[in-house]
């Protein structure tokens, strides 16, 4: 095991890789490793709208895998009541690029319906996507709903390459989602 910790220490070392959290996801830990990330980035002087792109960036992110994560050990895991469903999310800088990734599993039945809303809104004008954002905040939220579907046109509108997206199989049942962002 030690070996293969090394292997990924010398990996994340190589893709600059200077924030890595895999494992139950929670609140908590969004604030905690969020943290973590400001200090990151006020020691090294990142420029304030930069600053806050990563940010938010990095918050939807880690709110996407608490929302619509699933379970992937045959039992959700839970922190005083609360479902913390297992995630994994990476910040690095290389090439004064910052790169944001994130993964968990989801349902197999969620995958088409999610690369259809990300293949079209990839596809829309930076100011029909702005519009679009600004018409989906000011709509009601359905109570059945995990949020208002804003999180992954703020990643897109933060991001300034094009977001890249996978879904890996697993089984029957469950994929594996990751999503990369440049900013």
């Amino acid at each position: 095991m030690i070996g293969t910790l090394y292997q990924y220490t010398c990996q994340f070392a190589q893709e600059g890789i200077f924030l890595c959290y895999s494992g139950p996801t929670s609140h908590e830990v969004l604030v905690s490793t969020g943290n973590t990330l400001k200090q990151f980035l006020e020691e090294n002087r990142v420029d304030k709208k930069r600053y806050y792109c990563i940010f938010s960036v990095y918050v939807e992110m880690f709110e996407n895998i608490i929302r619509y994560g699933v379970d992937c050990f045959g039992k959700d895991l839970c922190v005083e009541q609360c479902r913390c469903p297992y995630g994994i999310i990476t910040v690095g800088l290389f090439n004064d690029q910052f790169t944001l990734k994130c993964g968990n599993i989801i349902a197999l039945e969620q995958k088409n319906k999610l690369k259809q809303y990300l293949n079209s809104i990839q596809s829309m004008s930076p100011q029909i996507i702005r519009d679009y954002y600004r018409e989906k905040r000011k709509q009601n939220v359905d109570p059945e709903c995990k949020g208002a579907g804003l999180g992954l046109l703020e990643i897109i509108r933060k991001s300034n390459q094009p977001i890249t997206f996978s879904f890996d199989y697993i089984d029957d049942y469950f994929l594996f989602f990751s999503m990369t962002a440049v900013i």
